[in-house]
């Protein structure tokens, strides 16, 4: 079984009983680097001597808890609790009237969700878990070496006329180490440890102790109707009553933490397999699962598709509507115009430098335009011009005194001869058709 220690709250109550004058415990709940420390001190040696011993003891305890941290919380605790006799008696030794004086101690060292414990003397420390009532420490009294010994019983230990004897104390230049827990108590939800000097358990009970913890008060209520009960039945001694309950304690069985393991396992076999799924749809899973299967995997090429780009007219053409385009370069530098041509579209002349040719999927070679692509590929050197002999355009055009071209002929804008644009219009039907196919196969 595994308790996590999370919260706590303390209640106290103390009084200076029936028949003494002075109460001479002393009680502290603190905190220190070390943890919490939670205390109770009856003090002996006189009046004004064991109330000294009692406060001194406790302070020095706490003082040192604070000094710095200790990696073993039990190490802490016994250190802490000799450094308190020594200051007792180094306090005995400045003051002689107080010589002989010292002090029971049990402390509960509260930290990293566990509780730790040691004392020295018959003050005690309880455990209440489930309606009973555990005796945590044994007292260095000598009674209890009697029954130790099996010489008296521990019923009989409780009435004995020595009890108040004690072998162990706070104030002796040869005091024995105090004995502490063999190992951590881990309380659980609503365990209560009690922390009290022989004045409550020299006067009550355990059973009456159980019925006290067991009422629907508060803790600090609790501890005052246990010092009431001691004063009821005589109230001999100081009494003082520190209770630690811890609310905060929540019981995990080893079933639960198997099965938060299970999920665990469960959770981390399901994420597997989601990777390896979204694996195997991939390329990468393709090789692995053909690696399972004793094969090669093999890899597709990735298929690149062009870019699809919008056709321009080439420079030897332009897109009119109706689906027409102006005709190839027939020949000469100079291009026929197909029919279909807008009315309303402006004609102009084309310059020989603009007879470039476009690269094209040869089309099937027509038996009927072949002879006439021939000749039209062929330059009529007899019928270019030179403008240096004759201020006279082929077309009978002729320049004024400026030199500037005067408006060609409607029927023969590129100044051909008229027997040269005959021919070209005859020709056009079968170099439209021609461009058509072109088209159709761009």
């Amino acid at each position: 079984m595994k308790n996590l220690l999370t919260s706590y709250e303390v209640g106290n109550a103390t009084d200076v009983g029936l028949v003494r004058k002075v109460n001479e415990d002393y009680y502290g709940a603190i905190k220190t680097l070390n943890g919490d420390i939670v205390l109770v001190c009856d003090g002996m040696g006189g009046h004004a001597g064991g109330e000294t011993a009692s406060r001194l003891a406790v302070e020095a305890i706490a003082a040192f808890l604070n000094v710095r941290i200790y990696p073993e919380p039990l190490q802490a605790l016994s250190d802490s609790i000799v450094h308190a006799n020594r200051v007792i008696l180094d306090y005995a030794a400045e003051h002689p009237e107080l010589k002989g004086m010292g002090s029971t101690c049990v402390a509960l060292l509260v930290t990293n969700d566990c509780c730790y414990y040691g004392h020295v003397g018959d003050s005690r420390i309880y455990l209440y878990s489930r309606n009973r009532l555990q005796q945590m420490t044994r007292d260095h009294s000598f009674v209890q070496s009697l029954v130790d010994a099996g010489a008296i019983s521990r019923k009989d230990a409780e009435h004995h006329p020595r009890k108040n004897e004690v072998t162990n104390v706070l104030g002796l230049e040869r005091m024995e180490l105090p004995t502490l827990c063999k190992e951590p108590c881990n309380p659980r939800q609503g365990d209560i440890m009690l922390l009290c000097s022989d004045g409550l358990t020299g006067m009550v009970s355990d059973d009456n102790i159980v019925e006290v913890l067991r009422m629907e008060l508060s803790l600090y209520n609790k501890a005052k109707e246990l010092v009431k009960l001691a004063n009821q039945a005589g109230g001999l001694d100081n009494i003082t009553v520190q209770l630690v309950q811890f609310n905060g304690a929540e019981e995990q069985s080893d079933t639960i933490s198997l099965n938060k393991q299970m999920v665990q396992v469960v959770g981390a076999i399901l994420v597997l397999c989601a990777v390896v799924f979204m694996a195997f749809g991939s390329g990468i899973g393709k090789k692995v699962s053909a690696l399972f299967h004793g094969g090669s995997a093999a890899v597709t090429p990735p298929v690149t598709v062009p870019a699809t780009k919008a056709m321009t007219p080439a420079s030897g053409g332009k897109s009119v509507k109706g689906g027409k385009s102006v005709a190839p370069d027939s020949g000469k530098g100079k291009r026929a115009v197909t029919p279909g041509r807008p009315d309303g579209a402006k004609k102009r002349p084309v310059t020989p430098a603009a007879s470039n040719k476009v690269v094209k999927k040869p089309a099937q070679p027509n038996p009927a335009t072949m002879q006439t692509d021939r000749k039209s590929d062929v330059p009529d050197s007899s019928k270019r011009v030179d403008p240096k002999k004759s201020n006279s355009s082929p077309s009978g055009g002729s320049k004024g005194a400026s030199g500037e071209a005067l408006p060609q002929n409607k029927e023969n804008p590129d100044g051909a001869a008229p027997d040269a644009v005959s021919k070209k219009k005859e020709q056009a039907p079968s170099n439209a058709a021609e461009g058509n196919r072109h088209s159709k196969k761009l």
